[in-house]
């Protein structure tokens, strides 16, 4: 009579490189935990960013100028608050925040300049399309291209009268 053979730990063993080797794959198509850590932290960076060129945009739409610095902005935007608390374009935004992370300048009377430090490069290219409307359709400078390290946008604001 012929024996029967055990196939049990082949495979096993077969699976287990199977399995191997799909983590792998995994982690050099999506990247490990560091990179995933590295975009988080990104998209924090670019909310901020994008958080404190509304609140430009908003004080900016109440005074007809850019305010030289966080402090005016926030001034401004309480000052009109008080006013009128229902302003729909500038209730939403956080005036206590210190926005770690966000360097702001003002450059001219209607442009700002946001400075970040990024962990990562960013290409819009591969991004999807809804991914980019859905977060910066409001600046879209936020969506250009940038290499890794302390990156810059110049920020255009738009006259309350200009917008849509």
């Amino acid at each position: 009579m012929t024996s029967k053979r055990d196939l049990g730990p082949i495979l096993a063993i077969v699976g287990g490189v199977i399995v191997l080797a799909a983590v792998i794959a995994g982690f050099i198509v999506i990247g490990g935990p560091g990179d995933a850590r590295d975009q988080r932290l990104d998209a924090q960076t670019t909310a901020r960013l994008d958080q404190v060129a509304a609140m430009a945009q908003c004080a900016f739409a109440l005074k007809g100028q850019t305010p030289k610095d966080l402090a005016e902005m926030r001034a401004a935007i309480r000052d009109a608050l008080k006013a009128n608390p229902d302003i729909p374009a500038c209730n939403r935004y956080t005036l206590d925040s210190d926005f770690p992370g966000a360097d702001y300048t003002r450059i001219a009377d209607d442009r700002i300049r946001l400075c970040g430090e990024f962990r990562r490069s960013f290409d819009p290219d591969q991004q999807s399309a809804f991914d980019r409307m859905q977060r910066y359709e409001r600046f879209p400078e936020l969506l250009a291209a940038r290499p890794s390290g302390k990156h810059c946008y110049d920020i255009q604001l738009v006259k309350p009268d200009a917008a849509s």
